[in-house]
């Protein structure tokens, strides 16, 4: 209520021409409280020909959850009682009743049950269909193991090392990678988004090729350091260790049943929306229905998740995942290193909010905001990529139903320029 645009946008209303940004204006807001009224209407009636009310709350609330709140809610729909109420004596009867009846949150309830069988369904699926006679022989034919954790200290340091820097540059990335798309690198931007048509989006995936980078990179770091070191058993095939090594039958069997199980996922999805009228959803994470033109969006993005997911499932699997780890601590592990960066990003941001009142990170405003729906994304994949790795010994069906699903929910859920 103190800013220049909070004033500016209060005061304008009593005057003839709009107020510039430049323009000094009284200070209406001087001693006023959260929720005064401003204007030329009388609540329960009009005073001029030209009548204006505006308002201003101050909920003790980040923006994404104004949109998830009671309390904001409520609000609004005082606004609108006050601003729309023809008699002092129907307001205070009306507005008691529904501003304290919302009922938008049941349904939000029932919407976040459907999301979390959205992606319970994606792994029974995948394993029912890898029962069937076309797609048995993706299944692993033994027991996959993982390497045993390094015994040395060298070893260790090397390996806990590794984790920490990924998580290190994950961060860093979102922060300074996603900023440089859109902002100081306006001019490239500009031209790529004459192409690559989501800003947001944009943004995702030079982080998700630069951890993608990033992740490789600290693998082949740690493996000749290891291997300088005589720290754990270096693996002469590599291809094979690292569950990458597969026959092209094998990969193209893969490729049709990441589609089989995200295109039958999706089915769902449009029955919903088509018999009900609704879909998955709580908060800012969505699965909904695309429309034609997200189709071509996506084939655009595919390949920059695809990188992501790929360099994720191998150092999920061939790297992190270890041995002496119980499978639960694996996929811990895997959750961290596919989220854990901008995790970082969000809590430093709003927890210093909290404290100071101030954004930690003064430049982010969106940015932080994607990571709400992003983190539970991001962990949601790395558990299917192990899942998946255990099925099938190798790294590439988590990659690529990873890749699929998660860049049709990102592109179907962002703002789409289409012209």
């Amino acid at each position: 209520l103190k800013g220049a645009n909070a004033k500016q946008f209060v005061n304008a209303i009593n005057l003839a021409e709009p107020v510039g940004v430049a323009d000094v204006v009284i200070d209406a807001l001087t001693d006023k409280e959260n929720g005064y009224y401003y204007g030329t209407v009388d609540y329960f009636g009009v005073t001029t020909a030209a009548s204006y009310m505006r308002v201003i709350y101050t909920p003790n609330e980040i923006h994404p959850w104004n949109h998830h709140s009671m309390t904001s809610t409520g609000a609004t729909i005082e606004f609108f009682f006050k601003a729309t109420a023809t008699n002092p004596t129907s307001f205070p009867t009306v507005y008691g009743v529904s501003a304290s009846s919302q009922v938008w949150w049941i349904k939000e309830v029932m919407t976040f049950a459907g999301l979390i069988g959205f992606f319970l369904f994606i792994i029974p699926f995948t394993s029912l269909l890898m029962e069937t006679k076309f797609f048995k022989p993706l299944l692993a034919t033994g027991e996959i193991s993982s390497r045993p954790m390094p015994v040395k200290t060298t070893g260790k340091a090397i390996y806990w090392s590794g984790f920490g820097l990924t998580i290190l540059f994950s961060f860093l990335g979102f922060l300074f990678i996603t900023k440089w798309v859109n902002v100081d690198g306006a001019a490239v931007s500009q031209s790529l988004s004459r192409f690559f048509n989501q800003p947001t989006t944009n943004e995702i995936i030079a982080w998700a090729v630069f951890s993608a980078i990033i992740v490789v990179g600290v693998m082949i770091g740690s493996y000749f350091l290891n291997k300088h070191f005589q720290e754990e058993e270096v693996e002469t095939d590599l291809c094979t260790s690292w569950g990458i090594k597969t026959d092209r039958n094998k990969i193209l069997k893969t490729i049709l049943l990441a589609l089989a199980t995200v295109a039958t996922a999706y089915v769902i999805v449009f029955a919903v929306d088509y018999f009900f009228n609704t879909d998955f959803r709580i908060w800012t994470i969505a699965v909904k229905v695309f429309q034609n033109y997200h189709v071509w969006t996506a084939l655009k993005y595919l390949l920059f998740f695809m990188l992501f997911f790929t360099a994720s499932s191998l150092a999920i699997n061939a790297s992190l995942a270890r041995s002496n780890h119980k499978e639960w601590f694996n996929i811990l592990l895997a959750i961290l290193a596919n989220a854990g960066g901008v995790l970082l990003v969000v809590l430093i941001q709003y927890i210093g909010f909290r404290i100071t009142g101030t954004r930690t990170f003064p430049n982010q405003n969106l940015r932080p905001i994607l990571g709400f729906a992003l983190i539970p994304l991001l962990s949601i994949a790395a558990v299917f990529a192990r899942i998946l790795y255990r099925k099938t010994g190798n790294i590439w069906l988590g990659a690529i139903l990873n890749g699929l699903l998660i860049t049709i929910i990102t592109v179907a859920n962002t703002a789409t320029y289409l012209v």
